[in-house]
């Protein structure tokens, strides 16, 4: 335990104090603490005890935010709930859709994935005949030229 981890620890939220709720908080500042090791703190709207990230905590928001730098989570919103690992109580961080069922965000999820497929694969058709459309017409440009331009533009071995 670091010297400052002893003087810190009152401002602290521990699972303790969520009352084995699930508790929804908008990041309002991010801080860093530390003595030997720099840690990123967590400062919520309208709270005065703040949020000391654990490495597991630093790396589930960055996935949950998909950035690693601490200063853009500003804003977010998440949820901290209580969760009992072995004896000891800690603190696990979701984003708030995180706790509807499981059978219900995966459906929302490849719900959302499908919809963004389906945009994305109109929009690749589209740029598909888009460049097809431009071939025929530099084909056709060329066929109006003369015979001899689409012949020079072919290997010998399949000119007529």
């Amino acid at each position: 335990m670091s010297f400052s981890d002893a003087i810190d620890d009152k401002y602290r939220i521990h699972a303790a104090d969520l009352d084995s709720r699930t508790h929804r908080l908008v990041i309002s500042n991010i801080s860093y603490q530390g003595v030997e090791e720099m840690r990123p703190v967590l400062h919520f709207e309208g709270l005065t005890k703040r949020l000391v990230l654990t490495q597991q905590q630093s790396y589930d928001m960055i996935r949950l935010t998909h950035s690693s730098i601490p200063t853009e989570w500003i804003g977010e919103t998440v949820l901290l709930e209580p969760v009992h690992v072995g004896g000891d109580a800690v603190i696990e961080i979701l984003r708030p859709w995180a706790n509807m069922p499981r059978f219900t965000r995966a459906r929302w999820v490849a719900r959302f994935t499908r919809a963004n497929n389906k945009a994305a694969h109109k929009a690749a058709q589209g740029a598909i005949a888009v460049v097809l459309v431009a071939v025929l017409a530099a084909v056709a440009w060329l066929a109006l030229q003369s015979g001899d331009a689409i012949r020079s533009l072919l290997p010998a071995w399949l000119a007529w």
